[in-house]
């Protein structure tokens, strides 16, 4: 997720510094704030900071969906690989697992069954 937005990052950081470079004292640098403004940036990225701790964090919270890997090609190169993932074990996890999911396919479901659009 870091990866996708240095430049909002590091803009929003900037900002910050130019905001905030008149109200500096004696003994503090620039150099100094912005280095506290962008650790104060960075923070809303940690414990996700790794694919690795990602994958840990959405498992814990989503229940996973094992993919299907298909090679192509006898090498198992990655270019050769197709990954999918079975669709009811999908719907199966999003209706259990999100509220409003739940209600909408109840929902639906119950206008299906009046037979009215039929």
């Amino acid at each position: 997720m870091k990866a996708l937005f240095p430049e909002l990052l590091s803009a929003a950081t900037l900002g910050a510094h130019a905001a905030l470079k008149p109200f500096l004292r004696d003994g503090a640098s620039p150099d100094d704030i912005l280095a506290v403004l962008d650790g104060l940036a960075h923070g809303a990225f940690r414990g996700i900071e790794t694919r690795e701790r990602e994958l840990a964090y959405n498992k814990r919270v989503n229940p996973y969906v094992e993919p299907r890997i298909v090679h192509l090609a006898p090498g198992k190169e990655l270019q050769d690989q197709v990954v999918s993932f079975p669709l009811k074990d999908l719907l199966i996890r999003d209706i259990r697992n999100n509220p409003e999911v739940r209600r909408q396919v109840l929902l639906k479901s119950d206008e299906w069954k009046m037979g009215e659009k039929w």
